[in-house]
């Protein structure tokens, strides 16, 4: 059996148009993150992901692509993350409630983000 090193990649959906692409069922809010062994493997199966999402891959002329491939291999982590903060620790905001965890098993696990303490 192959020993498997993976690591997560974050996709933050940028609001292109004013509004963001979701579909539950195929695990696909305003962030997703994807297991997988290097960055290059991250971003094809964000791209299997999208092709199965009506406007996904929309762009917008003013703000641009919704989702980008800037990644390299430098930039995964060992769990997944919202930047450098664990899931379980991240708070919402005006544009971030939550994401989809993609695992590398095809297990797909939706994280909603805590509410703000006052």
């Amino acid at each position: 059996m192959e020993n498997t090193e993976t690591k997560f990649w974050n996709f933050s959906q940028n609001n292109s148009g004013g509004y963001f692409v979701e579909d539950k069922e195929k695990g696909v809010n305003e962030e997703v993150i994807v297991e997988a062994k290097n960055a290059k493997e991250a971003w094809e199966r964000l791209e299997k992901i999208g092709s199965e999402v009506d406007g996904f891959f929309d762009y917008c002329s003013c703000c641009g692509e919704r989702w980008n491939d800037w990644l390299d291999d430098s930039d995964g982590t060992s769990e997944p993350m919202h930047y450098d903060t664990p899931l379980d620790k991240v708070e919402k905001s005006m544009f971030r409630g939550g994401c989809f965890v993609h695992y590398y098993n095809g297990t797909i696990k939706e994280f909603t983000y805590k509410e703000v303490q006052k």
